[in-house]
């Protein structure tokens, strides 16, 4: 697959996925006759535009609509959990007044977060961090989130899980292709998965701080992450497969 440029920034919407798609002479081909596949930042731009994915611009967090992911039932009952709970105020509270300590359950959280923001612009390579103290922290947060729902039924995990997306046709299965040229490995920083079904709900990459400038490589990293979830893990019918 060829490693050459056809976009600057990526498509934000269809008409700018046109151009770059037919740039790079990919309308008409899918990832099933792909060559060989990249994985994670060594994906090609033919590559991603064979994702067929578009990238609208980043929005501030306050622009989140819950409706569009159905999420809205899911948080409102969150929110209650999370209003009643007098350790999550409490360490809300304690954020607040900027003074990071919390005897509570949420002292480890408080001091994650603490490493986190004291290293942030740190020149000292003995206190300086990378993304895995974010993504840590981040993970952190959300289980001890998640412990003060009654008998939850998803956990938040740490771990890195590799994701596998096969693009081999029937008949290449048929005749026992090599899978390694038509597929390609993504690593997850973290994941919420359920229990009982063993499925991931949803996936976690962090970075270091949040970007100034647009990277290309790296959301189109994030993108393989995605498609390498929802093929190893395709949604069943009907489910919109957060």
């Amino acid at each position: 697959m060829t490693t050459q440029r056809y976009f600057r920034g990526l498509p934000t919407n269809e008409e700018e996925w046109q151009n770059a798609a037919r740039a790079s002479n990919v309308t008409d081909k899918s990832l099933h006759s792909c060559v060989e596949l990249r994985s994670g930042s060594r994906v090609t731009q033919e590559q991603f535009l064979l994702f067929r994915t578009i990238c609208p611009k980043f929005q501030e967090p306050y622009m989140f609509n819950s409706a569009t992911l159905n999420l809205t039932a899911r948080l409102l009952r969150a929110g209650t959990i999370l209003a009643g709970s007098i350790e999550f105020q409490d360490y809300v509270s304690v954020l607040r007044a900027n003074q990071w300590s919390n005897p509570n359950k949420f002292e480890r959280v408080l001091e994650q977060q603490w490493e986190v923001l004291r290293c942030y612009d740190s020149k000292n390579e003995l206190i300086e961090h990378d993304e895995h103290v974010v993504n840590s922290s981040f993970i952190l947060l959300l289980q001890t989130m998640l412990s003060l729902a009654p008998a939850p039924t998803r956990e938040w995990r740490v771990s890195k899980r590799y994701l596998s997306a096969d693009f081999r046709t029937v008949r290449q299965l048929r005749r026992d292709t090599n899978s390694a040229k038509h597929r390609f490995i993504a690593i997850t920083g973290g994941q919420l998965r359920h229990i009982a079904a063993g499925q991931i709900e949803a996936i976690v990459e962090c970075k270091v701080r949040k970007a100034i400038m647009p990277q290309p490589q790296v959301d189109m990293q994030e993108v393989s992450q995605i498609v390498a979830w929802i093929k190893q893990y395709p949604p069943s019918m009907g489910d919109k497969h957060q």
